[in-house]
């Protein structure tokens, strides 16, 4: 009977066998991290100054860079599928499924392998979707477009800034880019001219002779599209990390230092913006994300920035029906999870090389980025779990995969709680607000006159009266104009102006018998930045805004020679208004925030800043 019983076990085990099949699929797309592509800079290059992070591209190369991304650890697929397909007989012999090296090794009948390549087909289907975002940049003259940024342009408005780009008394454009990728993949799109210019001089000193060693730089002018986008969970919504750069070429000055300095320099100027925030723009739409203006030659025109995200006509598939108790769905969580990171905005003034290649002064420095307002996964599954059937979670699970995605097993009837939880999730982090700000300059009489009416509650009246004066010019007149949007609690920033090289120092080179001047590098950055952290308060009716602005106005260089054998540096005048403060506002009100003065002429000027805060709920 033993013997009997073994040779009908090995038939059926071989029977078994011969009703599974062997398939390999590659899964490579699922589980292998996305290159993320790191936008390259704008501006010219100068020895040791900033560290890739200062306005206007000082110290940056032409190239971009790479990181890592996310993607589903393979044995977190494995798991997906052994609980999605067939589930309870994939630990009978000689079922069996494996993750090596990008690929499933799954052994199975043909009817669970039918299952296995659907399921796959619906994971790749909600995971790899393609995006695509286009910007313009317009140059817009006043009443073209006036709306808060991060607002949805309507038909009218969009056809509005069609027809005024034909038309050179309204409006120009200037650059247009389209960049696509993966969802939750960071790419670029780039149009940049460069030249080469002689930036610097490296001395190189003996015994009896000094000799000048020129130094190349490399100066970049265009514009760059950085951006990252995060569909919500329908792809109504993107929520859109965006780095946009610009750089315009001005003339190329040539200075020579005389005397022990050696050899000719030649130091570019060029006008530079850049935008850095989070916001969330519905799918298909135009929106606002920024306008500048610094000391146009046009009072009143505007250079503004529009975005429009899309996303790839594919539908994702749904999960097979079943008739399990438990059933697995997908929650594409990344809209929610998504890093939301503070952007520092620049400072504005003269950076100096140091000997140790750090800078002095007032640098127009700025961090990429620094963490900003995340949620957590384990908050996510702790709500979930709590506010959904929370007595059901032992017989079911709740998983979320490496790129952010949530995975339930649960009865149907939770699994719709759930969708219904997600969504109101999504909904609440698409709020945004849009802050402007106005520096105005005035004479001493004019700001007499007015500032009792500018302080406090500003009335519709005045506030009209004052842009109206300002853009006729005399004694009121617009120094710089910046407006940006970003999601709510988050710091973000805009700024515009003109960055020239200049030379304000030398290191001093001597030998037994020689010396010599050694020119150090320098920049002026003069401009407009607006940097805030706005946050509305209950139902959006007010706004708390920390706000760290800076508005630096640069005068002419001028040549300063020295005692030395007429050794020439270079100098100049800066008046740096800058506030730090805490304020609340009413939304949509204009707020005077601070007021300076500085010599001008044989008066003074009284430089003056409003700004104006802007609830935005994006649906």
């Amino acid at each position: 009977m033993r013997t009997i019983a073994i040779v009908l076990a090995a038939a059926l085990a071989a029977a078994a066998e011969e009703s599974t099949v062997l398939h390999i699929y590659d899964v490579t797309t699922l589980t292998v991290k996305i290159v993320n592509f790191k936008g390259p800079a704008v501006g010219f290059t100068a020895s040791g100054l900033g560290d890739g992070s200062d306005f206007g591209g000082i110290g940056i190369g032409v190239t971009g860079g790479e990181e890592e991304g996310t993607a589903i650890p393979g044995e977190d697929l494995k798991l997906l599928i052994s609980q999605s397909v067939a589930p309870g007989t994939w630990d009978t012999p000689p079922n069996s499924i494996e993750y090596q090296d990008g690929s499933l090794i799954v052994r199975h009948t043909p009817e669970a392998q039918a299952g296995v390549k659907a399921f796959l087909a619906v994971i790749r289907s909600h995971m790899l979707r393609t995006v695509v975002v286009e910007t313009e940049v317009l140059d817009l003259a006043p009443g073209v477009l006036d709306i808060p940024a991060g607002a949805v342009l309507t038909e009218e408005q969009v056809k509005a800034v069609d027809a005024a780009v034909l038309d050179p008394a309204k409006g120009r454009r200037v650059a247009s880019l389209r960049a696509c990728g993966l969802n939750t993949q960071r790419f670029h799109a780039a149009a940049l001219n460069q030249e080469s210019y002689l930036r610097d001089s490296d001395i190189e000193i003996a015994e009896r002779q000094a000799i000048a060693d020129p130094v190349i730089g490399t100066r970049s002018t265009g514009y760059v599209l950085d951006v990252r986008p995060t569909l919500s969970p329908d792809a109504s919504l993107v929520f859109l990390t965006v780095r946009f750069d610009a750089g315009e070429p001005l003339a190329t000055r040539t200075f020579e230092p005389g005397g022990k300095a050696l050899g000719i320099l030649e130091q570019p100027d060029e006008n530079v913006s850049r935008t850095r925030a989070n916001l969330v723009v519905p799918a298909g739409r135009m929106a606002l994300l920024s306008s500048s203006s610094f000391n146009g030659a046009q009072p009143g025109w505007t250079q503004v920035v529009l975005l429009r995200p899309g996303v790839q006509a594919d539908t994702p598939l749904p999960f097979p029906d079943s008739k399990e108790r438990l059933q697995v769905r997908l929650f594409d969580t990344r809209f929610i999870l998504c890093d939301a990171g503070d952007f520092p905005g620049p400072r504005l003034g003269a950076l100096i090389e140091t000997d140790d290649s750090g800078a002095t002064g007032a640098t127009f420095e700025s961090p990429d980025a620094e963490q900003g307002v995340t949620v957590s996964s384990d908050q996510i599954e702790n709500m979930i779990k709590r506010s959904i059937a929370p007595g059901s979670w032992n017989d079911a699970s709740l998983a979320l995969s490496g790129n952010r995605e949530l995975f339930v097993f649960q009865s149907p009837e939770n699994l719709k709680l759930v969708e219904e939880f997600v969504k109101r999730l999504t909904s609440e982090r698409a709020r945004l607000v849009s802050v402007d700000s106005w520096v105005l300059a005035m004479d001493e009489a004019t700001w007499r006159d007015r500032r009792a009416a500018l302080s406090g509650e500003i009335a519709d009246a005045t506030w009209t009266d004052l842009l109206a004066a300002a853009a006729r010019g005399g004694a009121v007149r617009t120094v710089g104009t910046a407006r940006a949007a970003g999601l709510n609690g988050t710091r973000f920033h805009t700024a515009r102006g003109t960055v020239r090289a200049a030379l304000f120092d030398y290191d001093v080179e001597i030998a037994q018998s020689a010396s010599a001047y050694d020119p150090v590098m320098s920049v002026v950055a003069e401009g407009i930045s607006l940097d805030v952290t706005p946050s509305s308060v209950g139902d959006g009716g007010q706004v708390h805004l920390d706000l760290r602005p800076t508005t630096v106005l640069a005068g002419e260089l001028r040549t300063v020679s020295l005692q030395d054998k007429g050794v020439q540096v270079q100098a100049v005048e800066l008046a740096d208004f800058g506030v730090r403060t805490q304020v609340l506002v009413d939304a949509g009100r204009p707020t005077l925030v601070g007021v300076a003065t500085r010599p001008k002429g044989a008066g003074t000027e009284v430089l003056v800043l409003f700004v104006k805060a802007t609830v935005i709920d994006v649906r």
